[in-house]
């Protein structure tokens, strides 16, 4: 019996299960926000929140406007009244947490023009944002410090890290060309561009890329507020030059789509829009595809508005709609075929689903 404990993988089954029940019927904890964090939702409720991060699950970033603000999760009375000394020792901290509050903001650039649309972090050290006048900047988590800089084409829509690999996704200013880019990076003043592609290429609103794959929505319209687009996919494949490159693949689902990311390596989850010819008719379905098959494993019935965002993370991904309902995912069950009705009622991928006000809703 300890051999089989041993050398099984069922505590790691178990503990998959257990996560996947806490998701599921566990009731949250109220935590109390930090002092800094109130003031934060504060001064930039006014503002439009642009994107969002969890940082070593402790810090949340926000950018709004022409800034980027990070701020701890968790009250922290040590740090509540830092002085610049103080802030000087936890960027040297052993544990690499970083301070209570910090602001990033490029000033180098025209602030009216510099609205971030995107941030990412690449190695757990540097912050990157991207902007709508094409500014890629790249920042120090820790002190602050706007490290680099270099501008892009158009609006950059979306940055995706993988090691030293960063994507750029871009839409042209007049929505009339689009391209995607992966540079690789080689000190903070050179990153060497690997791979682009922008002939025959609509601004593209949304990318999620790995080794891999990487997967684009090129915009053909705007309806109820949410950017509508058709997915094109690539795969990497080596050249005879033993050169890395990405090759478009032959793969039209005839629907458009609002959002979507990479699970599993070769899955992606797409939120549906609907088929083409038939916008009149709108279709809210979570379109699960297996990108090594080209092929789609399942459909499911669940959102009722424009799907905006889409996030996995760990064995589960969420799904947020324009009404602001959140679905709860499991990656495991998602990459399974399912055959039943597609209704979401009898899918078990389901984990949960909550209002806006982080309600459950029964099912």
């Amino acid at each position: 019996l300890y051999n089989f404990i041993q050398y099984s993988n069922v505590e790691d089954t178990v503990f998959r299960w257990k996560l996947h029940h806490d998701w599921a019927y566990g009731s949250p904890k109220i935590l109390k926000l930090p002092s800094c964090l109130e003031t934060l939702l504060i001064d930039v409720v006014s503002n439009r929140i642009n994107s969002m991060k969890i940082f070593q699950e402790n810090t949340l970033i926000i950018s709004s406007g022409n800034s980027v603000y990070s701020c701890g999760l968790f009250p922290n009375p040590s740090n509540s009244t830092s002085t610049d000394s103080e802030m000087t020792k936890e960027n040297n901290n052993p544990d690499n947490s970083l301070p209570s509050m910090r602001i990033f903001t490029n000033p180098n650039i025209n602030r009216e023009t510099n609205i971030i649309s995107c941030i990412e972090i690449f190695r757990d050290e540097y912050l990157l944002t991207g902007s709508r006048n094409g500014m890629l900047s790249i920042f120090n988590l820790r002190t602050g410090e706007l490290e680099s800089y270099k501008q892009l084409f158009g609006i950059i829509s979306e940055i995706k890290c993988q090691e030293d690999l960063i994507a750029t996704s871009h839409l042209g200013k007049q929505f009339d060309m689009g391209c995607i880019t992966i540079r690789k990076f080689h000190s903070l003043q050179e990153l060497q561009v690997v791979w682009s592609v922008y002939e025959d290429v609509m601004p593209v609103f949304a990318m999620d890329f790995n080794y891999q794959f990487i997967v684009g929505l090129e915009w053909i319209e705007t309806h109820d507020q949410a950017h509508i687009g058709i997915l094109s996919v690539y795969k990497s494949a080596t050249e005879e030059d033993n050169k890395e490159t990405w090759k478009r693949l032959d793969f039209d689902l005839n629907h458009g789509f609002t959002s979507c990311c990479i699970f599993r390596e070769n899955f992606c989850a797409l939120g549906s829009a609907g088929v083409q010819e038939s916008r009149e008719s709108w279709d809210f379905s979570v379109i699960i595809a297996d990108l090594e098959l080209l092929s789609v494993v399942q459909v499911v019935k669940c959102h009722k508005s424009p799907i905006f965002h889409m996030l996995p993370s760990g064995d589960r991904i969420i799904t947020k709609d324009k009404s602001g309902l959140v679905y709860l995912w499991n990656q495991e069950y998602l990459a399974k075929s399912n055959k039943s009705s597609g209704e979401v009622e009898e899918c078990p991928a389901l984990i949960r689903r909550l209002t806006e006000d982080n309600e459950k809703v029964e099912m």
